[in-house]
């Protein structure tokens, strides 16, 4: 099955790498905008609907999309546009958004100190920014200086625009919307992540039918820290999937 996969907020196409050389499955890695994929927009929604009809070819099978963080949300938003075009979801530590609207100017707030941060020092906000509790013990990890250095490549100005653009605090709420897809969906969060720990009942009870799942070993950052178990977890999800596709030719067939 073919996959279409995003990568997070600093990230690249490169992240996805280990999981998907354990998979064995074709799939296509774009750069976000604001991340080599092009400018970023207005909006995170506009930008999702120009990704989509960007990277989406309607002469080939319907791709699994998968997204981790940021590149969840926008993976979501392409979900919620155009659901028949894919064949399954699959968030990783994504938020489907604030419904506060308190909350939702305090962190458009915060992202944009943030954004004058990473402008002013990039380096110093990187290692601040992998020192918050829900990437867990990234940070001590033999690979954290390679990943570093993978961020550090990417234009600061052109982060810093994205992460006030697509700060949270500035997109619609969407748990009711992704409670309602009309397609199978996977939710995976690390259980060293306290943030999106604490997310999980709340979107089993919206949506019973949605697969949520943690992945054990891991905080925020589940393509660095557990690469071979969300590779499993995919492999299951998408053996399920055609199981399913196969039942339904076969009723189709009767």
């Amino acid at each position: 099955m073919k996959l279409l996969c995003l990568h997070g907020f600093m990230g690249s196409p490169e992240d996805w790498a280990p999981c998907l050389e354990a998979l064995a499955e074709p799939a296509f890695t774009p750069p976000l905008p604001g991340h080599g994929g092009g400018p970023v927009g207005d909006s995170l929604p506009t930008d999702a609907a120009r990704f989509l009809s960007d990277w989406l070819d309607p002469c080939d099978a319907k791709p699994l999309l998968a997204g981790y963080s940021l590149g969840g949300r926008f993976a979501l938003e392409m979900a919620i546009a155009e659901p028949q075009a894919f064949s399954g979801l699959v968030l990783l530590g994504a938020s489907p958004g604030i419904a506060d609207e308190e909350r939702r100017i305090e962190r458009r707030v915060l992202d944009r100190e943030r954004a004058l941060r990473l402008r002013e020092d990039p380096t110093a906000f990187l290692k601040a920014w992998y020192r918050m509790p829900l990437f867990g013990d990234l940070a001590a990890s033999p690979g954290f200086g390679n990943l570093l250095r993978r961020r550090l490549e990417h234009d600061p100005e052109e982060l810093a625009h994205a992460l006030e653009i697509y700060s949270p605090g500035r997109v619609p709420c969407r748990t009711s919307a992704l409670a309602g897809l009309p397609l199978p969906v996977l939710y995976l969060y690390g259980s060293q992540d306290p943030v999106y720990s604490a997310l999980a009942p709340g979107l089993r009870r919206a949506s019973p039918d949605m697969r949520v799942q943690v992945l054990e070993g891991a905080g925020h950052a589940l393509l660095e820290q557990q690469p071979l178990a969300l590779a499993g977890q995919l492999r299951n999800f998408i053996n399920n999937l055609e199981r399913r596709q196969a039942a339904i030719n076969a009723q189709r067939r009767a």
